[in-house]
């Protein structure tokens, strides 16, 4: 009689197909290629067969800890060399989607690490973890400002513009967040230029990156009244860093 494979023999032997479905996911965003690089695409690869030996590792422990402390441990690795915390909670939550799709009797036992690996990345102190718990108000808040100010906008660029310009604050904000916690000014500054040229080459002029910095800015004291000046520094340095007469001059 032949028996049933286990959670942990499953996700091992699929671990290369699954992996292989995340990364496809993620590169099918323009960001991916033009920031990392095939390079980039290749870490990602070896970074997928980590996540699910952890995640089995933790199987094996009956405990999430193993993978939680993992992934705050990869955080630490991933944010210097130009991710965010937001990124890698997705990637968690692709691979959770994915598994999720698997005919396995007990894959919400894995679904339910990754979920813990997710929520594992959330800042909780401080100005990173202020930011944080507001993310997603802070930029639709943004958004709707910016879009009172210039209706011209959503005729452009229609409602998914609109939802896109969101979503591209909801991450910038997790760079900002994660430059207040480990103290990665450089880091957060370099995204926004990198944002500016990415966009510029999608048409979309830089002069409306550097009037969002400031409605965000401005949001951000707003909602926020007891942030220290941190956030709102680096927001100006990011602001700086997009004048066009610095540019010409870099």
């Amino acid at each position: 009689m032949t028996s049933t494979p286990t959670l942990e023999t499953l996700l091992t032997e699929a671990a290369p197909r699954l992996t292989e479905r995340v990364i496809a996911e993620m590169y099918a965003n323009a960001f991916w290629q033009e920031r990392f690089g095939d390079r980039g695409r290749r870490h990602a690869g070896q970074d997928g067969g980590s996540h699910v030996q952890y995640v089995v590792e933790a199987l094996v422990a009956a405990n999430a800890r193993v993978f939680t402390e993992y992934a705050s441990w990869l955080r630490g690795v991933l944010v210097p060399r130009g991710m965010c915390s937001r990124h890698l909670g997705e990637t968690f939550d692709r691979l959770a989607s994915a598994i999720g799709q698997e005919a396995w009797p007990d894959r919400d036992r894995a679904i339910a690490i990754l979920r813990a690996g997710t929520q594992a990345l959330v800042h909780t102190s401080g100005d990173a973890g202020a930011i944080d718990a507001m993310r997603g108000s802070l930029a639709r808040d943004t958004v709707a400002s910016l879009y009172t100010q210039h209706p011209e906008w959503l005729a452009r660029s229609g409602d998914a513009g609109r939802a896109r310009c969101v979503d591209d604050l909801d991450y910038q904000l997790s760079y900002l967040a994660d430059a207040l916690a480990f103290s990665e000014r450089e880091r957060f500054v370099a995204h926004i230029v990198f944002v500016a040229g990415f966009l510029e080459r999608r048409a979309v002029p830089i002069a409306d990156l550097r009037e969002s910095l400031v409605v965000l800015s401005n949001v951000i004291r707003s909602r926020l009244p007891t942030m220290t000046e941190a956030p709102f520094q680096l927001l100006d340095a990011a602001h700086a860093a997009l004048d066009p007469e610095r540019r010409g001059n870099a």
